[in-house]
């Protein structure tokens, strides 16, 4: 019963892209763009070297029958820096490929319009803040 009990110390430990001297940049959000024209996937990253912030944003080329897998496997050789299974997990990218896809074509929310009226008129009653 004890050596149930025993922690397991030859399992290979996992190194988060912080803590891994091969990484050189360290993930902050991950995200997908389906509202622009062409959608894309940004990652917000801190570069371990700098220490600064940046942006990488990688367009998506869906076509109408496009798989979430396929985009992945297309896209994993061109930005392996960024999309390396130890930076990201592919189920992560996988399932915001899938979010473009289904997104696609839908409208993008519109724009406030400029006639909405900011502040109350004189007339108006008072708010219980004013």
């Amino acid at each position: 019963m004890a050596a149930v009990l025993q922690a397991q110390t030859d399992a290979p430990k996992v190194l988060q892209p912080a803590d891994n001297p091969d990484v050189d940049i360290v993930p902050l959000r991950f995200g997908v763009k389906y509202a622009s024209e062409q959608p894309m996937l940004a990652l917000e990253y801190r570069d371990k070297a700098s220490g600064e912030l940046a942006l990488k944003e990688i367009p998506l080329t869906l076509a109408d029958d496009s798989k979430a897998l396929e985009v992945y496997a297309a896209l994993k050789e061109s930005h392996a820096r960024f999309l390396a299974p130890y930076i990201v997990s592919v189920a992560q990218v996988v399932r915001l490929i899938q979010l473009a896809i289904d997104n696609r074509g839908k409208a993008p929310p519109a724009p406030p319009r400029g006639d909405v009226p900011i502040r109350a008129p004189p007339d108006a009653p008072p708010t219980p803040l004013s």
